[in-house]
């Protein structure tokens, strides 16, 4: 259990050191580090409890140690002399020997190792150089922020930590199982199984999901199956063997026509259409949702409810449901003007910005800047569809059908658009 500290001992004159995704943590007189929550929302807390909870735990020279807790909102922790690994390895001024380097990481991970084994392991989740801290005039690493760590075995989410340090199978995990690729028998194309725990399919709200998913049956929607026994529930997929769009814009960076591009948008508004007809909000679409097919020539939402159910904050999230936690249909329009303005810029929108941070800035009315798209011939019709879509009041944004008639081109006979 961790020490009482009376709060009066940690009052006084005090220096912000650094500011995290929901507390800020200060240097007090008495030469400690003190995190203090900054809000008292039930997710927030639960990552400070978890926070104290793993610093208590994880008893190593590597890693930050917890000294105590002072009242409800307040960690008492270890100074480390405010010296991040990122600004010392990116300072010009420094002067780090190869085997200085070497020794930090190896002083990494022992840290790492460390964690993973207690029992149960603890695993970080948001490992990076912002997050190590250098004390003893640089020669001592110490690991901190815990803040995402979660022990194996609990609630585990895919969308945590930085994005630029996430490995690649977090990125493509979903909420509730893991996916694995597999060829069913008497099957000739491949098919992605992901593995459901029992438990994490009885709400009704994920049954009733899956067995509205099930019926759909379009172009443009990937198709959904469910198999249950008394062990393990799996979910079947078509397997893209070109991956997600965002793996072809981000990743693969490839060479895309400005024709296929816009007929990708298109293909995304049938789909859509497709969903509200059937009176589904999709209420998570992004660039990770959307699979290609056919020679990249198909594009195709993916339906998992492991995706949609309780979904995270993401730049394809509408303020309402930021602010009530309502998916409506012109939810999905903001999310088709968010991906629009990303399959024309080629850039992620709001790169690499946390949960809390994301949300503030899409509640203020910020959005991704539309002079960041490249330049076409009709880049202004363009720019003021993507601005009408992510206005802030859902009742201004243009209908899905009205989307349609306006990227409805022949594309067999229109010519490529040119560059200006």
């Amino acid at each position: 259990m961790a020490a009482i500290i009376n709060h009066k001992y940690i009052q006084g004159k005090k220096e912000l050191l650094g500011t995290g995704s929901y507390g800020e943590v200060y240097t007090a007189e008495l030469k400690v580090a003190i995190k203090q929550l900054r809000f008292s929302e039930a997710e927030i807390n639960k990552s400070f409890e978890a926070e104290a909870t793993n610093l208590l735990r994880a008893q190593h020279p590597n890693i930050i140690r917890l000294y105590g807790i002072s009242g409800k909102h307040t960690l008492v922790m270890e100074y480390a002399d405010n010296n991040p690994l990122d600004k010392y390895i990116h300072n010009k001024d420094s002067k780090i020997t190869n085997s200085h380097r070497q020794n930090l990481m190896l002083q990494c991970a022992e840290g790492v190792a460390y964690l993973h084994s207690l029992t149960p392991l603890i695993l970080h989740r948001d490992l990076k150089p912002a997050n190590i801290l250098l004390t003893n005039n640089y020669c001592t690493l110490k690991i901190c922020d815990f803040g995402t760590a979660r022990e194996i075995g609990t609630e585990m989410t895919a969308e945590k930590g930085t994005p630029a340090y996430r490995a690649p199978e977090i990125i493509d995990k979903g909420f509730f199982g893991v996916s694995k690729e597999a060829r069913l028998k008497d099957s000739s194309s491949k098919k992605v199984i992901r593995f459901i725990k029992i438990e994490d399919t009885q709400s009704d709200e994920f049954e009733a999901e899956i067995n509205t998913f099930i019926k759909i049956k379009h172009d443009n929607v990937l198709s959904v199956n469910m198999v249950k026994s008394p062990y393990q529930n799996i979910m079947v997929m078509d397997f893209s063997e070109f991956g997600s769009l965002y793996k072809i814009l981000h990743v693969n960076k490839d060479l895309i026509s400005d024709l296929l591009l816009l007929n990708w948008a298109q293909q995304l508004l049938l789909g859509i259409r497709a969903l509200h007809d059937k009176n589904i909000v999709h209420g998570n679409l992004g660039t990770r949702n959307l699979f290609l097919f056919d020679d990249n020539m198909v594009l195709k939402i993916c339906l998992d409810p492991t995706k949609t159910c309780g979904a995270p904050i993401s730049a394809y999230t509408a303020p309402e449901i930021l602010k009530y936690g309502r998916r409506t249909t012109r939810s999905d329009v903001y999310s088709f003007g968010i991906i629009l303005w990303e399959l024309l810029s080629r850039k992620k929108p709001f790169n690499d910005t946390t949960d809390q941070i994301l949300a503030s800035m899409i509640l203020s009315g910020e959005r991704p800047d539309l002079e960041e798209m490249k330049s076409y011939r009709y880049i202004e019709i363009l720019r003021s569809v993507i601005k009408q879509c992510w206005n802030e009041d859902p009742n201004k944004r243009p209908a899905v059908n009205t989307l349609n008639l306006i990227f409805k081109y022949d594309y067999d006979e229109i010519k490529r658009l040119e560059r200006i």
